[in-house]
């Protein structure tokens, strides 16, 4: 039999937050109540710390997503799949691709559409000093 994908929710994936109240989450314990399959564990914070009047800058938002792919990297799966938000998107995928072609590179740059599907293959090859850094 196939088993079930795990599902676990990262707080660095989520939209960039501040000024707006659609930026923001509910609290981990309404989450897990009505989403009772998703794993929350990992969101350290009850309740959403991070959102408030000033809108996230783009260099943080970068950072939380080179923090996230650190943390992707040391998972054990050989295929992942990563629901979240246009503009993390956009911020995750802006930071690479400077070596590609043109073609490519836009392909990689461009704006997410609303419920896209988009495949993409990363490799890391310092997994494990990632994982190193990472437990310290």
């Amino acid at each position: 039999p196939i088993r079930a994908p795990q599902l676990l929710v990262r707080e660095e994936c989520r939209e960039r937050y501040g000024h707006f109240v659609c930026n923001g989450r509910q609290p981990v314990s309404q989450l897990e109540e009505n989403f009772p399959a998703f794993d929350f564990s990992e969101v350290l914070d009850e309740n959403d710390v991070l959102h408030g009047d000033e809108i996230e800058s783009a260099s943080h938002c970068r950072d939380r997503a080179a923090r996230f792919l650190e943390w992707l990297s040391c998972r054990p799966e050989g295929c992942v799949a990563v629901v979240t938000h246009g503009s993390f998107l956009r911020h995750l995928f802006g930071q690479f691709g400077d070596e590609l072609q043109e073609e490519d590179r836009e392909s990689l740059h461009r704006e997410a559409h609303n419920c896209e599907l988009r495949s993409v293959v990363i490799c890391s090859h310092k997994k494990e000093q990632t994982k190193q850094r990472m437990m310290r």
